[in-house]
Formats: structure tokens, C-alpha cells, sequence
């Protein structure tokens, strides 16, 4: 008899230390849910995060090629200008060339009728 008390109380304390480990397995069921659920908002979270990112990103990029282009455009600008006032310097270095040519020839001809002039 005291051998079958002893075994109940064995059972009831196994069946105890059943029911402990039932609730501590529930709890770490529970808590694994919680950290499932907390690395899930952590993913979604860093997943807008690089979405807004690769946006500013490319939002920053095309802000650039925005700038590069009207700067390319400036340039190309400034150097059509700069050729185009080239190009009038020229002429009107020719068209002064020109000038002093006909100067020079004014003054030879000049020269030549001061010589008549003091032979007559």
C-alpha cells in the first residue's frame, strides 16, 4: 500500500511537473509569436525604409541629370556665343585691315601728289 501511495504520488507529481512544463511551453509558444510578429514590423519597417531611399535616391539622381544636362546646354550655348563673337572679331579685324590698307594707300597717294605738287 505504501508502496501504491508513493507511485500516486509520483504520477501527481509528474502530472504537476506535465502541467508546468504544458504552461511553459504555451508561454514560449506565445513569446515566440510575439518576436515572429516583432521581426515581421522590423522587415516591413526596413523594407519602406529602403523604398524611400531608393526614391530620394532617385529622386537626387534625376535632380542631377537635371542639372547636368542644363548645364551641358549652357555649354553648349556659351560655346556657339563664343564662336559666334569669334567669328565677328575676325571681321571686324578684317574690315579694320582693310581700313589701314586703304589708309596707307590714301597716305602713298597723298605722299605722291605733295612730290607733284613741289615739282609744279
Amino acid at each position: 500500500m505504501k508502496e501504491n501511495r508513493e507511485f500516486q504520488k509520483s504520477v501527481l507529481d509528474l502530472e504537476k511537473q506535465e502541467r508546468n512544463l504544458q504552461n511553459d511551453l504555451g508561454k514560449c509558444e506565445k513569446r515566440v509569436k510575439q518576436l515572429n510578429g516583432d521581426i515581421k514590423k522590423l522587415q516591413d519597417e526596413k523594407s519602406e525604409l529602403m523604398t524611400a531611399q531608393k526614391k530620394d535616391s532617385n529622386t537626387k539622381l534625376q535632380d542631377s541629370q537635371q542639372k547636368n544636362e542644363a548645364l551641358e546646354q549652357d555649354k553648349d550655348t556659351l560655346t556657339k556665343d563664343l564662336s559666334a563673337t569669334k567669328f565677328t572679331l575676325g571681321n571686324c579685324k578684317n574690315k579694320n585691315m582693310d581700313h589701314e590698307v586703304r589708309s596707307l594707300e590714301l597716305l602713298q597717294e597723298i605722299e605722291g601728289l605733295k612730290k607733284e605738287l613741289k615739282a609744279c
